[in-house]
């Protein structure tokens, strides 16, 4: 959804425990908004991003770059992938991102501003692009290794040629069921899943670590689609989809259990 400024109050969540699944170096916000509202952050990274090494298609693409008349990034995890090995002006490609954090991410590399879609997903991406690109167009995306084609096809549906470019690969921490054992506590409030990816590395880390919880709580519909999947319940989903919009989305709930 439309990102909206949501006040919560210090003591919205407090004593409340909850463990964060996000990777390290993308937890300190969401860590912070829980702090912020009373509650206790636990950490357990589920997942880590690991950028892939320069290759032949990479190389190509470098190469080719102003053959693209759009470059699209899914992820800020994308985005940092990518100007890791493209150390280039950006001229010719407009750029669009899947939301505002993959933008913000992105200025750190490029004055150009992104198409950003006022709802942060694919197909809302793919239906704002669709107002601004021509039959015909050639469509660069750069994604992870389990970002699935709903993006690719839906802008196929326009006209567009479309490449993609996997940058980087979306992998569970070595370490991770080590560290689950070492939680100072196995029973949470809330756990928090921010991907499909978070959600498929803690039903396997429970198959050796017995973590329980009171509620998931998922950042959006794909994760929380993954979630039922998977048999977590009961659980809460994001109407934004973001750390704000899940901090939110914790707090409604529990306002709603004891109104």
């Amino acid at each position: 959804m439309m990102f909206v400024n949501h006040k919560v109050s210090n003591v919205a969540l407090r004593g409340k425990k909850i463990l964060i699944t996000r990777a390290k170096q993308q937890s300190s916000t969401i860590a912070s908004l829980l702090t912020e509202a009373g509650a206790t952050p636990f950490f357990l990274p589920l997942i880590e991003m690991k950028s892939r090494k320069i290759d032949q298609e990479m190389n190509e693409v470098i190469t080719g770059i102003e053959q693209f008349d759009w470059i699209v990034f899914t992820s800020a995890n994308g985005v940092k992938a990518f100007f890791s090995f493209f150390k280039q002006e950006l001229r010719k490609p407009a750029i669009a991102v899947v939301g505002r954090k993959t933008a913000l991410c992105l200025s750190q590399f490029t004055t150009k501003k992104p198409v950003v879609p006022k709802t942060f997903h694919a197909n809302a991406l793919a239906s704002e692009l669709g107002k601004h690109i021509k039959i015909g167009a050639n469509i660069l995306i750069i994604k992870g290794q389990l970002v699935n084609q709903t993006l690719a096809m839906e802008l196929q549906k326009t006209g567009a040629n479309v490449r993609e470019l996997i940058v980087y690969d979306t992998l569970m921490p070595e370490d991770a069921v080590r560290e689950a054992r070492k939680l100072q506590l196995h029973l949470f409030d809330y756990v928090t899943l921010t991907s499909a990816s978070t959600v498929t590395h803690l039903a396997r880390i429970r198959e050796s670590v017995p973590l329980q919880y009171s509620c998931i709580a998922c950042i959006g519909p794909i994760t929380a689609n993954a979630a039922v999947r998977h048999g977590f319940a009961p659980l809460i989903t994001a109407n934004e989809y973001s750390a704000e919009g899940l901090i939110h989305a914790i707090v409604k709930e529990e306002n709603a259990r004891w109104n």
